[in-house]
């Protein structure tokens, strides 16, 4: 197995786009509210 593939693999067992986007979003909301 090359690395591209093994990276391929990896994101595609993260969670979806959005669930992600959500998870940094609220994390920059705590920190800027501080």
């Amino acid at each position: 197995m090359s690395p591209h593939s093994e990276l391929i693999y990896e994101l595609e067992d993260r969670p979806p786009p959005l669930e992600s986007f959500l998870q940094v979003y609220n994390t920059c909301l705590h920190l800027s509210s501080g």
